[in-house]
């Protein structure tokens, strides 16, 4: 409903209100004015005829030759001359002749009988029940406009007279409504006249005094509304009044600077917007109200979203309250506090990513403000940074580092392994000869494992230079049997249960399985150390998505968080006798094998460490059956 539309009902509502109120005043006091003179009218005629009658009935008393002594023959006597007496008739006469309210004028004795009546006819009768007029004086207003104007109820107002303190007449002046109904019907129509008149009147005013008012207000409406459109030069077509024209020219102006502030704006909105595209991480701006006013291109790439289609949407509908992106939003607003390079899950169509989030709530110090005064908040700023690609890198960096140490130490302590492998070399041979060949199986693993170890001296004299690896088609499920059938007997020594999970099928892939399978022994024997007083090893193969992955598992202690991101760095070890050379090499064999190798778990727990290698080619999946070394 438009302003001037509740302008003219206001008008319309006050000044009906006020007639209706001013008329119903009125009448108030217009009625009950009628209503107290014809109170007054009937009680001074009977005051009238009280004091007429009385004194006749004295005149009458002293023209006897003997008056009544006794109290019954006064009351006789007064009886007979009201009956008799032809001056009485006059006095009622006198009563009843200049006021048409009152209809009649009547005596009656103690036993309720006419005795004499301004109408002759009912003189012998039995007097009716009549609202007696100080009865009908106590009832409420509204009760006596029903009486008048809808009942036509007769009133009497009555006058005793009496011998002494005994009633021997009673004087019945009697009021009809209906005559005073139609003596008021004038004047109340008169009224009705005058507030329809004012109600006319006041409709008129209703449709006139908004359109005088509202006019100049609607075209400073479209005014403003041509302003916002970016039209600040257009003027006013009407010649306005002076106070509307001294607001057309000041907002003229105001028009002009808010066009120059909308050009400042959209340039400046522009160079954001090239400056988020060029800019790797994604970068959401949120106004006060928590709603997106922009974001960068790479917010697709990391949200799943498009930037134009989130903008406007809250931060609650991007970054629910119950996700962890969603909670450090809510702390960041609540302590007002700048959050930096958080490592967050954010949730996207694509699946769960890790993102490092910055969160930077934007204020404004109040202006004259000291370093604690009130601060105006103009916004927050969100960054996140692929969290993925930053780890990526960092590992990369890590691992040089790794390598470089590595090939520093093999220069030394390779030729310190060489020949004591060559003596054993000889020796084991030389038992063999001694022994026989077919009775001593024993002595071709001892053999087999001198000539792996020596190749690995052999590969840590080549560091520096590249490998050279025997790669070949082998299976993975195969290979993690072998390791498990082989450290099966020392591990059921220390009461230690080994479980292998079979993939159910050979999981291909090109891998050089020496190099391999020392990898998994390091990992496998710093699990079964981890667990001197027994416990369980588990290896398991799987071919989740386009990798193959090795799984081992310990049920020792755990890795404790502060050492997590040192167990792959060369020489650090938690082993008394330890050489911290075991995680190390079995990370760079997996990085040569173009795998990963990671871990998990929680102090206390165990740890399982994490084989990802490329598989050789496509292969079905089924359920993993479990296989027990050595059982």
């Amino acid at each position: 409903m438009s302003l001037k539309a509740r302008f003219r009902i206001a008008i319309v509502a006050l000044t009906v209100t006020i007639v209706v109120v001013m008329s119903l005043v009125y009448v108030y006091d217009f009625l009950q004015d009628s209503f107290d003179r014809t109170a007054e009218v009937a009680k001074a005629i009977a005051a009238g005829v009280q004091s007429a009658t009385t004194e006749i009935l004295k005149t009458r008393t002293g023209e006897l030759p003997t008056p009544p002594i006794d109290l019954e023959a006064r009351k006789r006597f007064w009886l007979d001359t009201v009956d008799r007496d032809p001056e009485i008739k006059r006095v009622f006469d006198r009563a009843l002749r200049n006021w048409p309210q009152i209809v009649e004028v009547y005596l009656t004795d103690n036993a309720g009988r006419i005795r004499f009546s301004s109408i002759p006819k009912r003189v012998g009768r039995q007097a009716g029940a009549i609202v007696n007029f100080e009865e009908w004086q106590r009832r409420s207003f509204l009760g006596n406009i029903r009486q008048v104007f809808f009942q036509s109820e007769d009133t009497e107002f009555l006058q005793i007279l009496g011998v002494g303190k005994q009633p021997v007449l009673t004087i019945h002046v009697v009021t009809s409504s209906l005559f005073l109904r139609n003596s008021l019907k004038p004047d109340l129509w008169n009224l009705g006249v005058i507030s329809l008149s004012a109600l006319l009147v006041s409709v008129a005013l209703a449709l006139l005094l908004p359109s005088l008012v509202m006019d100049p207000l609607e075209r400073l409406t479209r005014r403003i509304d041509q302003m916002a459109a970016g039209s600040a030069s257009a003027k006013s077509p009407v010649k306005e009044v002076k106070e509307f024209a001294l607001v057309h020219s000041k907002l003229n102006l105001l028009g002009q600077q808010v066009e120059g502030a909308r050009d400042d704006a959209s340039e400046l909105r522009g160079n954001v917007a090239q400056l988020l595209e060029q800019l790797k991480d994604a970068v959401l701006l949120f106004d006060p109200s928590g709603h997106l006013m922009m974001a960068g291109p790479p917010s697709r790439r990391l949200l799943g979203w498009d930037p134009e289609s989130m903008v406007g949407h809250s931060a609650e509908a991007i970054f629910p309250p119950d996700t962890p992106m969603g909670v450090l939003m809510r702390q960041a607003l609540e302590k007002r506090e700048a959050i930096r390079d958080r490592l967050v899950t954010i949730h996207t169509a694509g699946g769960e990513r890790q993102v490092l989030a910055s969160i930077e709530p934007l204020v404004r110090k109040a202006a004259g403000s000291a370093g604690n005064g009130a601060a105006q908040p103009l916004g927050i700023l969100v960054a996140l940074h692929d969290a993925e690609t930053r780890g990526q890198i960092e590992e990369q960096l890590d691992i040089a580092d790794r390598l470089n140490a590595i090939s520093q130490l093999t220069r030394g302590v390779a030729h310190e392994i060489k020949n004591p492998l060559n003596a054993i070399a000889v020796h084991v041979e030389v038992l063999k000869n001694r022994i026989g060949r077919d009775e001593a199986p024993e002595l071709d693993v001892i053999g087999r494992e001198i000539a792996r170890l020596n190749r690995i001296v052999k590969t840590f004299l080549d560091f520096n230079r590249p490998v050279d690896l025997n790669r070949r088609r082998l299976d993975l499920n195969e290979l993690t049997c072998d390791i498990g059938n082989l450290v099966a007997p020392e591990a059921a020594a220390h009461d230690i249960q080994v479980h292998c999970l079979s993939f159910g099928r050979p999981v291909w892939i090109d891998a050089d399985r020496d190099l391999l399978k020392q990898a998994f022994l390091n990992v496998v024997m710093n699990g079964l150390e981890a667990m001197p007083d027994g416990g369980r090893l588990t290896l398991s193969c799987s071919r989740p998505g386009g990798a193959c992955r090795v799984e081992i598992s310990d049920t020792g202690p755990g890795i404790p968080p502060e050492i997590r991101d040192k167990i792959f760095n060369l020489y650090f070890t938690t082993k008394k006798k330890g050489s911290g050379m075991g995680l190390a090499m079995a990370f760079r064999f997996v990085q040569l094998l173009d795998g990963k190798l990671s871990f998990t778990g929680e102090s206390g727990r165990g740890a399982t460490f994490i084989f990802e290698l490329p598989e050789a080619s496509s292969q079905p999946s089924t359920e993993p059956a479990e296989l027990n070394p050595g059982a």
